[in-house]
């Protein structure tokens, strides 16, 4: 499961993996969250990012789950600089402090796409 929380810290923002806290930076953050928006909103799931932005992200991954390669079991490549999340739609979460986000902290437009998606489909509980 991933959930997206409002957490904030100095220059880094919370997410949780498999219950494991992974902090991001804003980039990492915004990247992440574009991913989702491809995999709640795109019938193949995939978003077009910057090959470097997704191997940071991918290292943020390893680093916080301690397991090399977790990131890239995660973020897998479609084609083309185009990238997907390999989870269900239905492993996606929010909890209530991502909901009150600033927009300055997640586009309007991504935060509305996630939102109105989990408000129609509320995620599963397993892990």
């Amino acid at each position: 499961m991933i959930l997206l929380t409002g957490g904030r810290d100095s220059r880094r923002h919370l997410i949780e993996v498999r219950g494991r806290a992974v902090w991001l930076t804003f980039g990492e953050f915004t990247n992440s969250c574009a991913l989702v928006v491809a995999l709640l909103t795109k019938p193949d799931a995939a978003c077009r990012l910057g090959g470097m932005d997704i191997r940071r992200l991918r290292l943020a991954f390893d680093r916080a789950m301690e397991q090399e390669g977790f990131g890239k079991e995660l973020i897998h490549a479609a084609s083309d600089g185009e990238y997907y999340l390999a989870v269900e739609p239905n492993q996606i979460a929010v909890d209530s402090s991502f909901r009150a986000l600033a927009p300055r902290y997640v586009d309007e437009n991504a935060q509305k796409t996630i939102l109105a998606h989990l408000d129609r489909h509320p995620p599963t509980t397993d892990h």
